[in-house]
């Protein structure tokens, strides 16, 4: 229990950064809302107007952001993206922190496994994940009160926050696997950026073709399109792929780790 408290405190800082950054960029984003919605239908024909290609860049295909579940729609995609990379962050921190602080001396030679370390370390990211998402819906809920809309969407924003915290595990143990394979820890936050890039731009490739759904298995991102969660459901099919990816993602973790050469970084 004391290297949890250990890991939730190294991670504090961070943490009320990225809830600074996302609770600015949600409430901001929906307070703008009426300007949108005054310009209704005129709004939409714009929207319409753009190349496929920046529809896909900006998260609006098949969204209606002169309507607020839409709009709503439009601000999870930055949301996505912002919680993708922290957790990204954490998945590498939780494994490889260490190695590129050079205190696996103090940390691995306390009398615990590997394993039990490892577990806690991991668990501390899992509980920031969980955090930061109540922290956006909750953010999200707060400010559509503000604006006392007629249209209540606060199960669709509990579906969407949900999503979030599905698809941030994906990178989250994606991340932490990545540095339990490569030799030198300080490179896994990169590695796991490039994956996420790729992710991205299958992402864009996506929702610019038709008849494109294989592509939806290469990028968490499009796990769970906005049309399927404005009507109220997670694609079930892409729940329990994402909860297969981590459980294999964790397990290749451990085994990693156990073989793992805990030196520092140079």
């Amino acid at each position: 229990m004391n290297i949890l408290k250990r890991e939730l405190k190294a991670g504090r800082k961070a943490f009320i950064f990225w809830c600074i950054g996302l609770f600015v960029l949600v409430f901001a984003s929906i307070i703008k809302f009426t300007g949108i919605e005054a310009g209704g239908a005129e709004v939409e024909d714009i929207v319409a107007q753009f190349p496929r290609p920046l529809q896909a860049m900006f998260g609006l295909v098949g969204v209606n952001i002169s309507q607020i579940d839409g709009y709503y729609a439009a601000i999870v995609f930055y949301v996505m993206v912002c919680i993708a990379i922290y957790a990204i962050s954490l998945g590498a921190n939780a494994v490889g922190r260490e190695a590129v602080d050079k205190t696996y001396e103090f940390v691995f030679t306390k009398p615990c496994s590997r394993s039990y370390i490892l577990a806690m370390k991991l668990a501390s990211g899992v509980v920031y994940l969980v955090a930061i998402s109540l922290i956006n819906y909750l953010s999200s809920v707060a400010a559509l009160a503000t604006l006392k809309l007629e249209k209540d969407i606060s199960s669709e924003v509990l579906l969407f926050s949900v999503s979030e915290i599905i698809v941030g595990l994906v990178f989250f143990t994606m991340s932490a696997m990545i540095v339990s394979v490569i030799k030198r820890s300080e490179k896994g936050f990169l590695y796991g950026n490039i994956c996420f890039l790729v992710a991205f731009i299958i992402g864009m490739l996506y929702d610019m073709l038709e008849n494109a759904e294989f592509l939806r298995l290469f990028t968490p991102l499009r796990f769970f399109i906005p049309s399927e969660v404005i009507k109220g459901t997670l694609n079930v099919g892409y729940v329990a792929f994402a909860i297969i990816l981590c459980i294999g993602f964790t397990t290749l973790v451990f085994i990693n780790f156990e073989k793992k050469d805990l030196q520092a970084s140079s």
